[in-house]
């Protein structure tokens, strides 16, 4: 790295890292995230799209996309949708987690989340991906070693609340108490209570979401490039 005048990362969390491993800290530069807010919007809302999916369009759909692996921490969500399926089924009311990807961990947790009110979809693409984002609820991302979290931004401007971890990038881009929450990433009580505060509280979903919705748009495709561009020149 010694002959290059900057160093890109994706996040600020990810220049402690890379400080850590004895890269020059002044040379360091976060681009701004961006993703694509036309696909994921919140106008792409379609409750059709859960009648070929094995999923209820009546239930509160908590949602998850990416790879469904052990160093996502998907163990960690099994144990708490459990806790949160448990708490929620003496109250009568009826939440589904939804996962959207694959990965090696998936068999496992199709076996601990069995009758649990948990949908597999595998992956999907495109309009689909796009409705089912839109048409869910809210969205949970338990990992701790991602530099940013792309589907944390993708989720918010769907209009999601997001639940997140305070370890890696995700919680940069996550205003707490405001666009969702940003938890400790070793605590399964807190993240059963703020899970089912979200499903229970449908005023304060609203709220979330649309300010998630809201605080996404200045991370557009076209912000971000500009950005890159900007220090660049």
């Amino acid at each position: 790295y010694k002959p290059f005048s900057a160093i890109f990362t994706r996040s600020d969390d990810y220049v402690d890292s890379l400080a850590s491993l004895g890269l020059p800290r002044e040379k360091m530069v976060s681009l701004m995230p961006g993703f694509d807010a036309q696909t994921f919007h919140s106008g792409h809302r379609d409750e059709t799209v859960w009648d070929g999916l094995g999923v209820g369009r009546d239930s509160v759909k908590v949602l998850y996309v990416g790879r469904v692996s052990v160093e996502k921490n998907m163990p960690f969500m099994t144990g708490v949708w459990k806790s949160v399926r448990k708490r929620l089924k003496s109250q009568g009311i009826r939440a589904e987690l939804v996962i959207v990807g694959d990965g090696p961990y998936r068999a496992e947790m199709e076996r601990e989340l069995k009758g649990k009110d948990a949908a597999f979809l595998g992956f999907r693409h495109g309009e689909e991906l796009s409705a089912i984002y839109a048409s869910s609820n809210m969205f949970v991302f338990p990992s701790t070693t991602d530099t940013l979290g792309q589907v944390v931004m993708e989720s918010q401007g769907s209009g999601l609340p997001v639940i997140v971890t305070d370890q890696g990038g995700p919680k940069e881009v996550v205003e707490h108490g405001r666009t969702g929450f940003v938890l400790g990433a070793t605590d399964p009580a807190e993240w059963v209570d703020h899970i089912e505060t979200l499903i229970t509280d449908h005023a304060r979903r609203a709220d979330m979401g649309a300010a998630a919705h809201q605080s996404m748009q200045r991370y557009g495709l076209e912000h971000s490039f500009e950005h890159f561009w900007d220090v660049h020149v």
